[in-house]
């Protein structure tokens, strides 16, 4: 028996005890006082016990009545109850094992209207950044069909004042209990009606402390929202706000982990496909990964587990100790190359790189990258080669192989003349013509420098004094360039001329000059040509001789002036770099000579 059951026996007895007292007393005075003899006497006492029993049945059955009545409202609100305390329980059940936040709304819903009773539950999220403030349905369950086609908002508008609006709007519960009736709920009575709700409330979704939605239950009755039903309702919806949260963060977790893994998955299909030799190394000195092996190491497999020392050839070891203590101490890289004798192979280079594997802020392992360079090796090693054997002939010429960049500058000098004569290259590193010749001679050489920056191959004369003796220097003049055909410098080769000198002065004094031929070969080849076949096409030789004194008036002016260079390091001597007047100065100087000559030839009688 209940309680309440109990208390209503109680009081149903202490009536009946109550009334049946008073009615013995006092209808035994009652009919003392109106019988007059012993027959109404008899009748009375019959009419009384028949009247006890009428009035104690009825007043039996109220109060029986009254109390099974009270039962069945205690009943009804246990039924109600427990049938609140079972949704809740379900709902806390199903949303604990939902595995996505789908699944646990519409589970949710499901058990709202299923073992809750409700005639209608749905959940509505904000849409974010929306300036119409709408909700948009994400699930439902019940009467959804008076649902379809509805756009509910929590603006200020009389769309807004649903209670799915109006608690979002708040934050806090909002409820509607006669939907008939209620003046904020005009705007959506005809949907309530099409789904048979006569009570609804709205119960804020709050998410990360961020107001994210609205539960919405509508009741097939009014008034039915109760406090202990609003508590109820109130865990329930908290609770799917709190495994909405938790899935939320679950999935973003397992969203990270999906991209970690196949971050990873990329990462060691890059690795397993590189070119180059990838392992690493933990802090106990244990190979923990190999991409593939190098030629004459084990299979990565057997390499893995391997310390890396025993792995390494011993000549190594030390090298790579060093680059370890650098990564694991001082977060730091190294690079260095190592030389590796392979059984079979050969001679392998290899250009290591190790470096610190940081995992929230501490060197976890070291990474090794080998790249292998034997083909570079080889290549530096022909170069080195070629260079030298370019170096030695260089050396060997038996003049001056020099270069100048864009600014006029010597930035290389060679030659067996610096032997010959003492003289040490390396002071003339860096300077410019002016620096070695003075301003007087340099002239020269600065023109002949433009013209061969600007693309013209040129080649110039000079006459210099060497311990007291005058000899002749030639220089030809080459642009270089870069890949881009740009103009990045020059290249002189200067050679001493002086053994055929006096050969070509004979010649030329036979003919009947006093200073030697031009001394650039193209100019001098030219004037010679032209010359002779003036003299001996026209046969005008006699005519040439009589103008003896013109001729050797333009020859001073073609030729110019000689000029020495002090030596070095002895500064009485003359420096024998080249030196002299040429190049296109010149060349305009004898056609100007050439044609007065054949002027004047054609004039002579």
């Amino acid at each position: 028996m209940t309680l309440h059951a109990a208390r209503s026996a109680r009081r149903i007895v202490i009536i009946y005890l109550v009334f049946g007292l008073a009615w013995i007393s006092l209808s035994d005075l009652a009919a003392l006082w109106l019988a007059g003899d012993a027959m109404e006497w008899q009748f009375s006492q019959t009419f009384k016990g028949s009247a006890f029993v009428v009035i104690t049945g009825a007043l039996l059955y109220a109060l029986i009545g009254k109390a099974f009545g009270s039962l069945s409202l205690a009943e009804r609100e246990n039924a109600r109850i427990n049938r609140l305390y079972r949704m809740l329980s379900a709902s806390n059940h199903a949303v604990v094992h939902a595995a996505s936040r789908e699944e646990a709304i519409r589970t949710a819903l499901d058990v709202i209207t299923q073992t809750g009773g409700y005639r209608l539950a749905w959940v509505g999220f904000l849409i974010p950044a929306d300036e119409r403030k709408r909700i948009r349905i994400a699930a439902a369950a019940g009467a959804t069909a008076a649902l379809e086609g509805q756009e509910f908002t929590w603006d200020n508008s009389p769309q807004g004042q649903s209670p799915a609006g109006r608690a979002i709007k708040s934050c806090r519960p909002a409820t509607c209990h006669d939907t008939a009736r209620d003046p904020t709920f005009v705007y959506w009575r005809d949907m309530a009606a099409r789904a048979g709700v006569r009570a609804m409330v709205g119960l804020p979704l709050v998410v990360e402390g961020e107001i994210a939605g609205a539960l919405t239950v509508g009741a097939d009755s009014v008034n039915v929202f109760d406090d202990e039903e609003m508590e109820i309702l109130q865990e329930v919806s908290s609770d799917l706000a709190h495994i909405i949260e938790n899935l939320k963060i679950t999935e973003a977790r397992k969203s990270a982990e999906r991209g970690l893994a196949r971050s990873e998955a990329r990462w060691r299909s890059l690795v397993s496909q590189a070119p180059d030799y990838i392992l690493t190394v933990n802090r106990e000195e244990i190979i923990t990964f190999v991409n593939h092996s190098a030629p004459g190491a084990p299979p990565p497999e057997r390499i893995v587990g391997m310390n890396v020392y025993s792995y390494l050839p011993p000549d190594q070891r030390e090298t790579v100790r060093s680059a370890l203590a650098n990564a694991f101490e001082r977060g730091q890289p190294t690079t260095y190359e190592a030389k590796v004798n392979v059984p079979g192979v050969g001679e392998q280079w290899y250009l290591s790189i190790c470096g610190p594997v940081v995992v929230d802020g501490v060197v976890e392992s070291a990474m090794f990258m080998a790249h292998d360079i034997t083909a570079r090796k080889e290549r530096e090693r022909k170069l080195f080669e070629a260079e030298q054997k370019l170096e030695t002939l260089v050396n060997s010429i038996d003049g001056i192989v020099f270069i100048v960049d864009r600014q006029g500058r010597y930035t290389s000098l060679h030659g067996r003349w610096f032997d010959r004569y003492d003289t040490d290259a390396q002071a003339y590193l860096g300077k410019h013509a002016g620096d070695l010749f003075g301003a007087r001679y340099a002239e020269t050489h600065t023109a002949a420098y433009r013209r061969a920056l600007e693309g013209e191959y040129v080649i110039f004369e000079s006459i210099v004094t060497i311990g007291g003796h005058k000899r002749f220097f030639q220089t030809s003049l080459s642009p270089t360039y870069d890949k881009a055909g740009a103009v990045t410098g020059a290249v002189g080769i200067g050679r001493d001329i002086t053994k055929i000198k006096p050969a070509e002065e004979n010649r030329l004094h036979r003919r009947g000059g006093d200073r030697p031929e031009p001394q650039i070969p193209q100019v001098r080849r030219y004037a010679a040509g032209s010359v002779q076949g003036i003299v001996g096409n026209h046969n005008h030789g006699r005519r040439l001789a009589r103008r003896t004194a013109e001729q050797k008036k333009e020859w001073r002016i073609f030729l110019g002036n000689s000029f020495h260079l002090p030596h070095p390091r002895q500064p009485g001597e003359h420096h024998p770099l080249p030196g002299g007047q040429g190049g296109h100065h010149g060349a305009q100087k004898l056609r100007v000579l050439v044609a007065r000559l054949q002027r004047n030839a054609h004039q002579d009688p």
